[in-house]
This record gives structure tokens, sequence and C-alpha cells, in this order.
């Protein structure tokens, strides 16, 4: 049986603008096994950014737990945390943002190198070669500047970049939402490729739910920042039980022409409750907030019940 190699319990972020308080992610508890791929869903401003950031603690979470391989790493210090982020790498929306237009591509590669104080420059430099030519990118590459690259190959860049650390851990953050459909399909199989080579663990965040499909082999549902639902790919996909979640699976596209005429019958999504759900294992995994769901028609226990 896989190892969680991350665990999260409890977990809640706030953004505060003088005397208001907003929030982020409330109360979220789930774990990610070693070698899956987790999918994070939910449309903007549902919190998946910020739960990305603040598993890589890019953010300072306020309340709740991380750990990672079985070490708390919530409230630790940069400096205790940088053994910890070689293992932990974030692939993020939008490259021309992540990236520096000041450096050659090759230094943007060699950076987490430099930062960690690992290899001399020779090998750095052969490190960054080799990432360049596995994202397949042209070895000329290593001297030019991201803004002579297109969207797609600027995300090549970001994921060699990632990837030159050899982590355990990456979180994708939206990393082909604003590309063209065709160079998605490019980027999507370059990971899943890198992944079994490099046996990564995956958090995969998108507001595409065919995307997450294709990705994914456990997918979260998350609504203003709340966890709805989680279990795996096909139990979600083909049994979603959170209104919600229904809701997500009917706007996607149909591309049957046979089924386009046929009327969907409208979802009733109940209103965001202030609290965190409590999330009941209703059966192999498949976990749902228990306020959308009839209790008494489940045998629940206490070894079955999702601490938040």
């Amino acid at each position: 049986m896989a190892k969680p190699l991350i665990e999260v319990r409890n977990l809640s972020a706030y953004y505060y603008n003088g005397k208001k308080v907003e929030k982020a992610v409330e109360g979220v508890s789930f774990q990610v096994d070693q070698g899956e791929t987790v999918g994070i869903v939910g449309e903007s401003g549902s919190g998946k950014t910020t739960l990305g950031r603040t598993l890589m603690r890019l953010l300072k979470p306020d309340y709740g737990e991380i750990k990672y391989s079985g070490t708390e790493i919530t409230h630790m210090k940069e400096q205790q945390l940088r053994p910890y982020k070689k293992e932990l790498q974030m692939i993020f929306q939008n490259p021309y943002e992540s990236l520096s237009p000041r450096m050659k591509v090759g230094e943007i590669i060699e950076e987490p190198l430099v930062i960690q104080k690992m290899f001399s420059k020779k090998e750095r430099t052969e490190k960054a070669f080799e990432m360049i030519e596995k994202v397949g990118l042209p070895r000329s590459s290593y001297g030019k500047t991201i803004h002579e690259f297109s969207g797609g190959q600027r995300q090549r860049i970001a994921i060699a970049r990632a990837l030159i650390m050899k982590p355990k851990l990456i979180i994708a953050d939206e990393p082909v939402s604003a590309l063209d459909v065709s160079v998605q399909a490019q980027i999507l199989n370059l990971l899943k490729d890198l992944q079994r080579e490099y046996s990564l663990t995956m958090i995969f965040i998108s507001h595409d739910l065919s995307v997450v499909h294709h990705m994914s082999d456990r997918v979260a549902v998350l609504r203003h920042g709340h966890l709805l639902e989680m279990g795996e790919k096909k139990e979600i996909y083909q049994n979603p039980l959170h209104p919600y979640t229904r809701s997500l699976l009917a706007s996607i596209p149909r591309t049957d022409p046979n089924l386009r005429h046929i009327k969907q019958e409208p979802i009733e999504v109940p209103p965001q409750s202030p609290h965190p759900p409590q999330l009941i294992d209703v059966e192999n995994g498949h976990y749902v907030a228990a306020d959308v769901i009839e209790i008494k028609n489940f045998e629940v226990s206490e070894r079955k019940r999702l601490e938040v």
C-alpha cells in the first residue's frame, strides 16, 4: 500500500484587507499518496491556487497542519524548509510572469541548483542542457531569453526548471489554461511522460474537468474554500454525489452531436455553508459533505470519518 507523501489536516488560509478578513481556504483535509496524481477542481475563486501555494509554503497557513513524508512542515522557518523545498516544486499558470525576462534560459533552469548550492558550475550547465532536451527544446535555447519563445515553449522551460531538482512532488497550478488546445495536449502528455520517468507525485490544479480527468487518479472538489467531495476519478465522474460536483460535470461541453439537443435538468446547488463541512466516506474512499446526503442511509463509523 502506498504511503502518503503529503497530508493536510484542517488547513485554513485567509487574506486580510485592513479590518476585513476574506476566507481563501478553510478546514481542508486530504492526503496524496506517493506516485499518484490528485486533481483539485473548482470555479475561479474557489481557493485552488491559494491551497497549492499554501502547501508549497509560499503562503503561510493560519490554521491546520501540513505533513510532508511524515514530518510536520506547517510552521517551519525558511532555513528549516530549504531541504524540503528540494523535493517540492511548483509549475505556475503563467510562465511569462513566473520566469525572469532578464535571465537566459540556462540561468533560469540552473537557478534552483544555485540557491541550494548544488554541484559545480560545469555540472549545473550539463544538467540544464539535459533538462532542456528532456522537455523537447533544442540545446540552443540555453542562451536565449523567454521573450523569444511561444507560450507552450515557455511552459516547457518552467517544467524543466521545476524538474532539475529531481523533486518528489510537483504542484501544477493551471499549467495549460493559457495555451491553445493543441499545445495543451502536448504539455499534458509531456507531464505524464515525465511523471512516469521520474516517479513523480502530483497535485494538478485546474478548472477544466476534462483536463483533470486526463491527468488524475483521484479528484477533490473545492467551492469557496471548502472541500465538498473527493474520491477516485471514476467514482467522481460517474457517480457524483454533491450537487455542486454534478453542476460542474454538467458544464463539460458534449462532443457527441447526438447528445447536444438533449435538455439537461437544472441542478440546484445548496447555499454555501458558513462552516467547513464534515466529510463522510460513503463507500470505497468516496468522501462527500455530510450536509447533502442522507446520513441514515450509510453506516458511518469514526473510522470512516475524515476529520476536518
